[in-house]
């Protein structure tokens, strides 16, 4: 099995995390082979996440991000080049790795992967993933129609022996150059475009996220108000038994890095945390007194018919058509 982190030095430990949650709940496995794309990892840091492979019987191979092959334009865009690392892994990659799945560095993997890493039906597409929770109007922005499938970058598989074929660095110009003032999800609008045609789809619980921990069906659908998405009862199952938690920001929920989190699932990366031996980071507060913060505890604390109908309108539709009235 092949697995893809990306990260700088600042990320080092939620993926030292990850990574170990995906060792203890794979111990099956003949062969796992973690690749860090990484960007400035100190040589320490190199260390531990060699000695955390080791101590699994593992391999973690770290490989310094290298100068991407994009346009010299596109250093004056709102998104650093170093945003479109996972969309490079075909290049960066050794030969033999022809297919890899990615996980983003704050998750905990919570069951076994194999028969994601199997599965037959992901060799057609260039990228699988778990959809993603929005409306139209984020689509409509980057070109896609409603019958597009739209997919959080998460949690993808990448047949990167198709990824190949591609010649990413002139496809990400033309939809940089193209959209770059609409863009609301960096690579992830990227990968959704350029890959429309090929895009696979997987079980809601292989990339569960935190709205869907904090509020139920219901209420999601009325904050998201997205298309083309889960039904409740594959939500509800996921939520009971999710293969990977992606702790996803989700407006006033704190993630369990933070001492004061109120994440649903915090236990699950606690427990990771409190008994690994390689990263004693102190766990600091979260400020909540951002604008932004309180805007949002206002309008969560207001009757849901309200409060969530708002927050649901500027979500899905106030936020992207200012995007997409943007011009240049």
């Amino acid at each position: 099995m092949n697995v893809l982190y990306t990260c700088d030095n600042n990320y080092v430990m939620l993926m030292g995390l990850s990574m170990i949650s995906l060792f203890k709940v794979n111990i099956n496995a003949d062969e796992i082979n973690v690749y860090l794309i990484g960007e400035n990892i100190s040589n320490e840091n190199k260390t531990i996440l060699k000695n955390i492979a080791n101590e699994y019987k593992r391999k973690c191979i770290i490989i310094d991000l290298p100068e991407l092959k994009l346009s010299q334009n596109l250093y004056f865009k709102r998104w650093p080049k170093s945003a479109y690392t996972r969309l490079f892994c075909g290049e960066i990659l050794p030969e033999e790795v022809k297919k890899i799945i990615y996980i983003d560095c704050d998750t905990i993997v919570k069951e076994s992967l194999a028969d994601l890493y199997k599965n037959e039906n992901i060799e057609k597409y260039i990228v699988s993933g778990v959809k993603e929770c929005i409306s139209d109007y984020y689509k409509k922005n980057i070109g896609l129609s409603n019958d597009n499938v739209y997919i959080n970058a998460g949690v993808l598989v990448i047949n990167v022996d198709l990824l190949r074929k591609r010649d990413i660095s002139k496809e990400i110009e033309t939809f940089v150059n193209k959209y770059s003032k609409k863009i609301n999800y960096a690579d992830q609008d990227a990968l959704n475009y350029m890959f429309s045609d090929s895009i696979g789809i997987l079980e809601p619980k292989y990339n569960v996220m935190t709205i869907e921990f904090v509020y139920d069906y219901k209420d999601i659908i009325k904050l998201r108000r997205p298309k083309n998405y889960y039904t409740k009862e594959e939500i509800k199952e996921s939520v009971q038994k999710p293969y990977i938690i992606h702790y996803t920001t989700n407006m006033t929920t704190i993630r369990p890095w933070y001492k004061n989190s109120d994440h649903p699932r915090k236990d699950d990366f606690l427990e990771i945390y409190y008994d690994n031996k390689y990263f004693s980071n102190k766990l600091e507060e979260f400020s909540t007194n951002s604008v932004k913060y309180k805007f949002l505890r206002l309008f969560l604390s207001l009757p849901k018919g309200i409060g969530y109908g708002f927050l649901g309108f500027v979500h899905s539709k106030v936020v992207p058509v200012i995007k997409g009235i943007k011009v240049g």
